[in-house]
């Protein structure tokens, strides 16, 4: 269940242009690998999980979605983190998305910003972007 909803989800980030031709590819789940490049999208199961009410499977979950980029690789690197906030917004944000077998996406929300800067070894990670709620339905509606 988990691996289709963030199929679905990897999926639908890749369809918005902005995303596409600022990070390329490079949209991965929990963690970036080591060789990748800034600017890229990271998205992880935040909280939740299934929902017990019935015999029918539902998940009920949020997600981090957020854009990493670097000080020093790719422009203005603060200015890159927003534009790439504000595409996962237009991509996720009450908008339909498909995913694999028998799960349908019930419903896709932002819920509230996520924003840092980290400071390592005097370069500076922006992380731009949001929490959102994802809710599917594994059978017919």
């Amino acid at each position: 269940m988990q691996v289709e909803i963030e199929t679905g989800l990897r999926n639908q980030l890749l369809t918005h242009p902005t995303i596409v031709n600022l990070v390329d590819q490079q949209v991965f789940n929990q963690q970036a690998p080591e060789n990748a490049t800034h600017p890229f999208i990271i998205f992880d199961l935040n909280a939740g999980g299934s929902i017990n009410t019935s015999a029918n499977r539902y998940f009920d979950a949020k997600y981090l979605v957020k854009a990493v980029t670097s000080s020093g690789e790719f422009g203005n690197a603060a200015e890159t983190a927003a534009l790439l906030s504000e595409a996962i917004y237009a991509a996720l944000h009450e908008q339909n998305f498909g995913m694999d077998a028998i799960w349908q996406l019930v419903r896709c929300q932002h819920l509230t910003i996520v924003k840092y800067v980290e400071n390592v070894e005097r370069r500076q990670y922006w992380h731009n972007g949001g929490i959102y709620r994802v809710r599917a339905y594994g059978g017919d509606l």
